[in-house]
């Protein structure tokens, strides 16, 4: 079966979702993996790790095997923004957290 592809502007989307959840993650415990994205997102680890691997492709994060601080192959690393994944991670959480108050504001409860 051929390998189907993902709309561009889906992907783009799928992207800023993971990118944001990153950063979610590591202000509220410290540091985001790749399970704690897959819990997060509800995705599969061969995704997960795809979606991550893309990411740090395209220059958002680092690529895991380089973010790795030594230790033993099994340790769960941190997965870790360059600094443009950073600057473009902070502005997406302001965005969705601008948007949320926004429509608490107009009553919507969520």
């Amino acid at each position: 079966m051929p390998k189907q592809m993902i709309p561009a502007d889906i992907a783009r989307q799928i992207d800023e979702n993971i990118l944001k959840t990153i950063k979610e993650l590591q202000l509220k415990k410290g540091e985001a993996h790749v399970s704690d994205i897959m819990s997060e997102m509800n995705m599969t680890a061969g995704t997960a790790y795809a979606t991550i691997a893309r990411l740090a492709e395209a220059g958002y994060l680092l690529p895991l095997k380089e973010a790795r601080s030594g230790g033993s192959s099994r340790e769960k690393r941190a997965i870790t923004f360059t600094i443009t994944g950073e600057n473009i991670a902070n502005t997406l959480l302001e965005r969705h957290q601008l948007l949320q108050q926004w429509l608490v504001r107009l009553g919507s409860t969520q």
